[in-house]
C-alpha cells in the first residue's frame, strides 16, 4: 500500500485529494481520512502497517507537517527507521505542497528529492504517478474508479451531491451594447515619400493600424486634424459584431480582424481609466488593472444590488495585522481589490472581467515585488470564496458606471460604447448547495460577511523574507500566479 502521512486537520483538503487520486489510478492507498476506501479496514497498529504492508511513504510537506504536529513528525521518523534498516531506496517521497522553504525541510527530508505540488496538484500528481511507475510500484485490486466512486457515495452526505435542479449562473462577460466602427484606408500625403504608412502612436481616441488601414470608433473628422504624413482618402462604416463582407474585400483573415478589434475594446477601456483618472497598476504583461487605493471610493465600499434587488457592500481596501514593528506598534498590509477588464469578441463583443488584488504598506504605493504579491494574495484570500468575488466584480462595475446601467467609453467626439454592467447569465441544468456544504465542512468557520479588516496573521519577519527570497528566486510571473 501507499501510506500517506499529514497533519490533520491542515493538510486534509490535499490529503483527501491525492489519496482519491492515487486510488483512481489503481494504486492501493491508505490514509486515515478515507477509511474503507478499497474495502481496507482502519490500520489499529500504524506501527505494524508502516512496517510490513507500506510500498511507499508518503509524506505531506508543509509548514505544519514539518514543525508543528508531532503525529506525522513520528511516523516520519518510523519510516525513516524503516527505510534505513532494509535498505529502501526511495521510501519516503516528500509531498511538498506550501512554501515552506527548502533549508527548513526536517532532517530526514532535506536529502530527499520532494515532489512539487505548488505549481498546481495536478501537475504535482503527474510527477508524482511518473515516479511511482518508473519505481514500479504494483497497483492492487480493489481500487480504481469503481472503488473512489463508492467510497464519495458512501461517505459523503447525498445531500451536497450534484442536483438536477436548474440553476442561473453568473459569467464574468459583460457585453457592449450596439456599435460601429470604421476601416480608414491610408495614404502619404507626399507620395514620394519612402517607408510605411505610420499613423501617429498617440491619437485621441481608439484606433488600431492594419497594414495601410486604421481602424476606430472614430470617424474621419475627428482623426484628420491629428494625421502628419498620412492622409485617410477612403473609409467604411462597419457594424461592430457585424459581417465581415461589409468591410473592404481581402482586408484581413477571421483571426485578424478579431484581435484588431480586441485592441480597439481593449483602448476604448484604457483611455476611460485615463480620463477619470483612476488609479491603475499595470502588470507584466502589459495590462492595466484599475485598483481602489485608501479614500478612491467612500469609505473604502462599493455598493451592488443582488437578484432579488437587495442592496450590499462589500469593502474594496482593507488591513491586515501582521505582528508589530520593532517599537511595539502594529505591523500593518493593506490589500486592494482590483478589476482587469480584457476585449473579448465571443460568445459576443465584450469585456472579460478579471479581478485582482493587490498589496501595499501605506494604502496606496502597490509592491513591485510580483512574488512578494503572490504570496500575500494566497495568505489574504485562501477564505474569499466565489460570492465574494462575485460581488466584488458586481459592485466594482456598479461604482465605475456611478448609477447608471453601463459604462460608458469615450471613442470619438460624439459616441460613446456602453458596457453593461450586469454579466451575461446561463442556465445550468445541475446545481448544489454551496451555503449548506460550506457549514458542514467548515463548522468551525466564523461568519465573516462583509468583515475584511483586522485579519491577524502571525508571522515572523524572518520567515516572511525567507519566503520572499524562495519565491524571487523561483522567478513567479504575477499572470501565471
Amino acid at each position: 500500500m501507499l501510506f500517506v502521512s499529514h497533519a490533520n486537520p491542515e493538510d486534509n483538503e490535499f490529503t483527501r485529494w491525492i489519496t482519491l487520486q492515487l486510488a483512481n489510478e489503481g494504486y492501493g492507498v491508505w490514509c486515515d481520512l478515507t477509511k474503507l476506501l478499497g474495502g481496507e479496514r482502519f490500520w489499529d497498529d500504524i506501527d505494524e502497517a508502516i512496517r510490513k504492508r507500506t510500498a511507499k511513504f508518503l509524506f505531506v510537506l508543509s509548514k505544519v507537517s514539518n514543525v508543528t504536529k508531532e503525529s506525522p513528525r513520528d511516523e516520519l521518523e518510523l519510516a525513516h527507521t524503516v527505510r534505513r534498516a532494509e535498505k529502501l531506496g526511495d521510501f519516503i517521497i516528500p509531498l511538498w505542497i506550501d512554501n515552506l522553504s527548502a533549508n527548513d525541510f526536517h532532517v530526514r527530508l532535506q536529502s530527499l528529492n520532494a515532489v512539487r505540488f505548488q505549481d498546481g496538484w495536478r501537475s504535482g500528481l503527474d510527477s508524482l504517478l511518473e515516479k511511482l511507475e518508473k519505481d514500479a510500484v504494483p497497483k492492487r485490486e480493489g481500487f480504481g474508479p469503481t472503488a473512489v466512486r463508492s467510497w464519495w457515495r458512501t461517505f459523503r452526505d447525498p445531500r451536497f451531491a450534484v442536483r438536477e435542479t436548474p440553476e442561473t449562473l453568473l459569467t464574468n462577460w459583460h457585453s457592449i451594447g450596439p456599435a460601429e466602427y470604421y476601416v480608414h484606408s491610408l495614404e502619404r500625403i507626399d507620395q514620394g515619400g519612402p517607408g510605411p504608412l505610420s499613423p501617429p502612436d498617440t491619437l485621441p481616441y481608439p484606433a488600431v493600424p492594419y497594414n495601410q488601414y486604421l481602424v476606430s470608433f472614430a470617424p474621419t473628422a475627428d482623426l484628420a486634424p491629428h494625421m502628419s504624413s498620412v492622409r485617410i482618402h477612403e473609409t467604411r462604416q462597419v457594424a461592430f459584431g457585424g459581417s465581415a463582407n461589409q468591410e473592404p474585400e481581402q482586408l484581413w483573415s477571421r483571426k485578424d480582424r478579431s484581435a484588431t478589434l480586441i485592441q480597439l475594446l481593449n483602448q476604448g477601456w484604457q483611455q476611460m481609466l485615463i480620463r477619470r483618472g483612476l488609479p491603475t497598476f499595470t502588470f507584466s504583461g502589459g495590462q492595466p488593472s484599475l485598483y481602489f487605493k485608501k479614500g478612491t471610493a467612500a469609505e473604502d465600499k462599493v455598493e451592488y444590488v443582488d437578484g432579488a434587488g437587495k442592496k450590499h457592500w462589500r469593502n474594496v481596501v482593507g488591513i491586515s495585522t501582521l505582528g508589530a514593528n520593532p517599537d511595539g506598534s502594529p505591523r500593518l498590509r493593506y490589500w486592494h481589490f482590483g478589476l482587469e477588464a480584457r476585449g473579448v469578441m465571443k460568445p459576443r463583443p465584450g469585456f472579460l472581467i478579471k479581478p485582482h488584488v493587490l498589496f501595499s504598506d501605506d494604502g496606496e504605493l502597490i509592491w513591485t515585488s510580483s512574488a512578494r504579491l503572490h504570496r500575500a494574495r494566497r495568505s489574504q484570500c485562501k477564505a474569499w470564496w466565489n460570492d465574494k468575488w462575485r460581488d466584488l466584480i458586481l459592485g466594482t462595475m456598479a461604482w465605475i458606471a456611478n448609477g447608471s446601467d453601463v459604462i460608458l467609453l469615450p471613442v470619438s467626439q460624439k459616441s460613446t460604447i456602453s458596457v453593461s454592467i450586469t454579466p451575461l447569465q446561463f442556465e445550468s441544468p445541475f446545481s448544489y448547495d454551496e451555503a449548506e456544504l460550506d457549514r458542514v465542512l467548515n463548522p468551525d468557520d466564523v461568519d465573516v460577511e462583509d468583515i475584511d479588516q483586522d485579519v491577524l496573521e502571525e508571522d515572523s519577519d524572518a520567515d516572511e523574507l525567507a519566503d520572499e527570497v524562495a519565491a524571487e528566486a523561483e522567478n513567479v510571473d504575477d499572470d501565471k500566479a
